[in-house]
């Protein structure tokens, strides 16, 4: 009995093991947000400093990543079932910061961005009609908490199939940063009317100038 009962045992554990174990992806979220899009023609194009966090400078939003919580915003964008999506993200001041949704993982390139555009399909949920991405460090991060500039665009084509050409389409050169306004001094000749015993004539102030020198530099000549 005592061997019989080993084998049952044993075939016991042995189809325990045969089971397949599925580890869910732990997420460690700052704050969780549902996504909400700004359509392009409403677009600010005001520039806006990454610490005001109500601004939507060309759609895009703020967030965050905390180092000593090691917890980064959460972010769930609806309708994307079949549908590509555009990922940008722009940290400011440049650090690293990385992304992971839908089965995809990415991080930061050298300027402190990432863009992805691409149906992001994760197998546990095919079926889902939105994506939750979460912003995280690894090993490539500084000891330091992060912000950053994050949009997601959803494409407008009923499935991935047939917008192919969609992502090649998109305004790559667009970012919060780039709405920076400088300030140039523009300057205006001014004409100045310089009057002789004979004429009256109009010269620009750096030709007026060099008639002052002269004239000067002619009545120095004189008094030796």
């Amino acid at each position: 009995m005592l061997i019989e009962g080993l084998k049952q045992q044993s075939r016991t554990i042995l189809m325990l093991m045969l089971i397949p174990i599925v580890v869910s992806q732990q997420w460690n979220c700052l704050e969780t947000l549902d996504w909400e899009p700004v359509d392009e023609v409403d677009y600010d194009r005001t520039y806006s400093p990454v610490t005001d966090i109500d601004a939507r400078p060309l759609g895009f939003k703020v967030g965050g990543f905390v180092y000593d919580t090691n917890s980064g915003t959460c972010v769930t964008v609806q309708g994307t079932q079949r549908k590509r999506i555009e990922v940008v993200v722009e940290t400011q001041p440049q650090a690293t910061v990385c992304i992971r949704g839908g089965g995809v993982e990415k991080c930061a390139e050298a300027d402190g961005s990432i863009y992805m555009c691409q149906e992001f399909v994760d197998e546990n949920q095919a079926s889902s009609s939105s994506t939750t991405f979460e912003f995280f460090c690894n090993d490539e991060c500084h000891e330091a908490d992060v912000n950053f500039w994050y949009r997601f665009t959803v494409s407008t084509a009923d499935n991935s199939d047939d917008d192919e050409q969609w992502c090649w389409g998109r305004a790559l050169d667009e970012r919060p940063t780039h709405l920076v306004d400088l300030k140039f001094v523009v300057t205006t000749s001014v004409l100045l009317e310089v009057t002789s015993a004979a004429k009256s004539y109009l010269v620009s102030p750096g030709a007026a100038l060099l008639i002052i020198t002269g004239f000067l530099l002619r009545a120095a000549y004189n008094t030796y």
